[in-house]
Order: C-alpha cells, then structure tokens, then sequence
C-alpha cells in the first residue's frame, strides 16, 4: 500500500478562497510511531482485490454486490446482507472492509448518523 499512497505530514483545510483555516502535523511529524498514508478509495479498494485473490482466491469475492446490511452471528462471524443484479442475499464471511465510499452503508449501520 506504502508503494500507491502518499505519506501525509500535515492536513490543511482552506475555505473557498485558498486562505488557510487549520493546518495540523500528521502521522511521524506529529511525533508518532507510525506513518499514515493518503490513498484513492479505488487504488485501496484494487489493493485489497489482489489481496484477497492471492491469499483466499476468487471465490471470496462478490464484484456487483451493494451491502444493505450485516449483523454480528453468534459464535463467529457476520452475516452480510447484500443485493446482486436485483437479487437479495446473504452470506457468512469473517471480516467486512467498508470502503464504500462517503453514504457509506456499513458505517451508517455501525454508527448512528442520525444527528
């Protein structure tokens, strides 16, 4: 991942004008131990694509599928709720990865967003 990011030193925010609001030491310039890295949502989302096809095969992958849900299983697990080409399912996995983007849908239901 280090290889398609970039290390982040500082965040700024500027308003619309390009006149500076907060500038804030990140990651090893902020004294830290570890580096944080910024990366294109799609660039992450390839990279863990390749990841789970080298170590866990094709198989674990559903491409077209829009998570609507998930809860934890008893014992082990999540059951993820999902639908592909209009079609309801679910499945058991062990992890889930929300990288889903800005509304995103797994972090609506593990945080309340509603004000």
């Amino acid at each position: 991942m280090a290889a398609a990011a970039v290390p982040m030193t500082e965040l700024r925010y500027h308003n619309h004008r390009g006149d500076l609001i907060l500038r804030e030491s990140r990651s090893r310039a902020a004294g830290y131990d570890w580096p944080q890295l910024s990366i294109h949502r799609g660039a992450l989302q390839m990279l863990l694509v390749e990841a789970v096809r080298a170590r866990l095969g094709g198989r674990c992958l559903r491409p077209g599928s829009r998570v609507t849900g998930f809860a934890e299983t008893p014992g082990s697990g999540l059951r993820l709720d999902m639908v592909r080409d209009g079609v309801p399912a679910s499945v058991r996995a062990d992890i889930l990865v929300g990288a889903d983007g800005i509304r995103s849908t797994v972090r609506r239901a593990m945080y309340d967003e509603s004000g």
